[in-house]
């Protein structure tokens, strides 16, 4: 199993938990790569600046200047969102929808998401459409509340403590604007978080001048050996 890096892919996840890293296969696998292959084509092809964009979805706020047609070609060719509904009718919340929402929160301006989520959704029952366009609301809502929460300019120097508070704060903010929901989206990754700083801790018991981020690697090193011998890593499909 290969490490990877707990990554910045939207408003909101760059200021969650700062330094924290952890395995997420939904956004290591499809998330992480678009965004990534957009901020490559768009750095290659924008005019020169001191301060160079840091991914996709920070381009694509800027008013001007608008995604180059070869950025333009990586964002489209994103992978719809597949959403799924219960014998209701009705969207059913999980981390799959999770992800997809947040992909379509960090890479589209609102006009062009809710076109993209129309086109997601038309094949659905009415209630789950209208479940997606609210799930998309409380989520833009919510990555609006981290940024507020977290200002970049108090996440120098983060300590475990700083991440384990963070995390908690978070779940309020989860469950303040996703309710009952925000359990079965949020969940899971919520306690492979627990686990890694848990381990983290652990190893800086044992190696006091040890940094975050080797801190969090080796956390995240021993949850990924944990997942791959419970059969748990590779064995997920969409």
């Amino acid at each position: 199993m290969s490490a990877i890096k707990w990554m910045s892919l939207s408003a909101v996840a760059a200021a969650v938990v700062v330094g924290v890293l952890w395995w997420n296969k939904h956004q290591a696998e499809v998330v992480a790569p678009a965004v990534n292959e957009a901020a490559a084509l768009v750095a290659q092809h924008a005019p020169s600046e001191p301060t160079a964009v840091a991914s996709a979805a920070e381009f694509a706020a800027k008013p001007e200047p608008s995604l180059s047609a070869m950025a333009r070609n990586a964002l489209d060719s994103v992978q719809p969102p597949k959403f799924k509904v219960n014998e209701q009718g009705r969207l059913i919340h999980d981390p799959t929808a999770r992800g997809d929402i947040e992909l379509i929160v960090a890479l589209y301006k609102p006009e062009e998401a809710l076109s993209r989520l129309n086109d997601a959704t038309r094949d659905l029952p009415a209630q789950a459409q209208r479940d997606v366009m609210n799930l998309y609301q409380q989520y833009s809502q919510y990555a609006q509340a981290v940024t507020r929460s977290f200002p970049a300019a108090e996440q120098q120097n983060p300590t475990l403590e700083m991440a384990r508070g963070q995390l908690e704060k978070l779940q309020e903010l989860r469950n303040q604007y996703f309710g009952g929901n925000a359990n079965p989206m949020f969940q899971e990754e919520e306690a492979m978080t627990r686990k890694i700083l848990d381990y983290a801790e652990e190893y800086r018991r044992q190696h006091p001048s040890a940094t975050l981020e080797e801190m969090t690697g080796y956390g995240q090193e021993k949850l990924g050996r944990e997942l791959e011998a419970a059969g748990k890593l590779g064995s997920e499909t969409r």
